[in-house]
């Protein structure tokens, strides 16, 4: 099926959850044991299909990025520096990077990284998700000579970034290429109004806006090493090389996010958690009320919320399912178009399994505008092939290492706030 039937499919089981809810409420009562057996069937299925739907719309924007050149052709078809590399060379050269043995020179790009760093046995893998880096997927479609990796690993490195990364997906995303402080600056004027003057009236004093700046650092972050064995490799019947690695950058991937989630920002980044403000507190320390989710949208100012979103885990969103405003429109609504999200109140919502889910005193909802929360990425993704430290077993070890920070930019006027269960 493509997306469009998928999101058909998941549609019609969306409608019949809503009946088995809507019947309940007529009637004022609680599922039945068959109802709620079949409302949770449902559930998982719709809860299947958004992640099929979901993957198979991320490939295509990627692989559309990948297609599209960054310059037209020549006359002549050719593309300046068009490599040769067939498909497949930088598994061949990860096989061989992995085992010790000398990168081949048909990998030449990647043979190139591995002899400027420490004599081969450390790897920079580009970051991705910026704007500057559009270009250079671009550049690896057509073929560019100074492209780093092979575009099929681009694809695959983002894909398991933002797989495990829900605030990578919305936050905006910086990247640099060393990994000194920086101050991201920020104004608040909003205190200040324009003046009715008179004629021949003087504009009286200044009033100066209030200026700041998010400081950005470079915290480093280890995917903890996977050891195997020289037979692994040599011995298996398929790609154990990548399958490794695509492992390390899934670890990093999944903390990193948890780290953007709810870190404290002490000597480490200051997850979109704890940088949002409060917005309301829910009455009771297990759930929520629409009017809770409606008051916590109109907390966040009118400025922000054209652009805003929410963000819960995946137990707090089947909990939200079945709640409806006070005109019986159900808060919760299903994404039927190629790209859109779900939507709660009318707007995207983004499930991020590292949210704290409903308990007395957690933070289980944020709601505003995610574009507003930086993530600095430092350099790129390092490998490092560990051959002494495990020589006594004949192993060897492969581990990521990779630099991020990240807070939010708030001027004052504070973008992002949260829910607060009842403690």
């Amino acid at each position: 099926m493509n997306t469009k039937e998928l999101r058909e499919k998941r549609a019609a089981l969306v409608a019949e959850m809503r009946k088995i809810s809507d019947k309940a409420g007529a009637e004022k009562r609680a599922f039945s044991a068959e109802e709620q057996s079949a409302w949770d069937k449902y559930n998982a299925e719709v809860d299947a299909l958004a992640k099929t739907i979901d993957a198979g719309e991320r490939q295509a924007k990627l692989d559309a990025e990948l297609a599209a050149p960054a310059h037209p052709p020549p006359a002549n078809g050719e593309h300046p520096g068009q490599r040769s590399e067939p498909p497949g060379t930088f598994a061949q050269a990860l096989r061989a990077y992995a085992r010790g043995q000398e990168i081949p020179a048909n990998c030449r790009t990647f043979a190139r990284l591995a002899a400027d760093a420490e004599h081969g046995r450390v790897l920079e893998i580009p970051l991705l998700n910026s704007d500057g880096l559009r270009a250079l997927k671009r550049d690896i479609a057509v073929g560019t000579s100074n492209a780093p990796v092979t575009n099929v690993f681009v694809a695959d490195l983002e894909r398991a970034l933002l797989a495990f990364g829900s605030v990578r997906q919305v936050a905006r995303v910086l990247r640099t290429a060393d990994g000194r402080q920086i101050k991201y600056p920020f104004i608040n004027d909003t205190g200040n109004s324009g003046a009715l003057l008179a004629e021949a009236t003087t504009i009286g004093s200044s009033v100066d806006p209030t200026f700041g700046a998010t400081t950005l650092d470079a915290y480093k972050y280890s995917s903890k090493p996977i050891l195997y064995t020289p037979e692994l490799v040599e011995d298996s019947v398929y790609d154990i090389e990548t399958e490794l690695v695509n492992d390390l950058v899934e670890r990093l991937a999944r903390g990193m996010n948890a780290a953007n989630t709810t870190a404290d920002g002490s000597s480490k980044p200051n997850g979109i958690v704890t940088a949002s403000s409060l917005g309301v507190t829910a009455a009771a320390t297990g759930t929520v009320t629409a009017d809770e989710l409606l008051e916590l949208q109109h907390s966040v100012d009118p400025a922000y919320r054209p652009a805003a979103g929410w963000m819960l885990n995946d137990t707090t969103l089947l909990a939200l399912r079945k709640l409806k405003d006070g005109n019986g429109v159900y808060l919760w609504q299903a994404g039927l178009v190629a790209n859109v999200p779900d939507r709660l109140c009318g707007q995207p919502g983004y499930v991020n399994q590292q949210m704290a889910s409903m308990s007395a005193g957690t933070k289980p909802i944020i709601y505003g505008d995610f574009g507003k929360y930086l993530i600095r990425d430092v350099g790129g993704l390092r490998l490092r092939r560990l051959t002494e430290r495990y020589a006594d077993t004949d192993q060897l070890a492969l581990i990521a290492f990779m630099r991020m920070d990240s807070d939010l930019r708030d001027a004052g006027t504070h973008p992002v706030k949260h829910l607060i269960m009842h403690a």
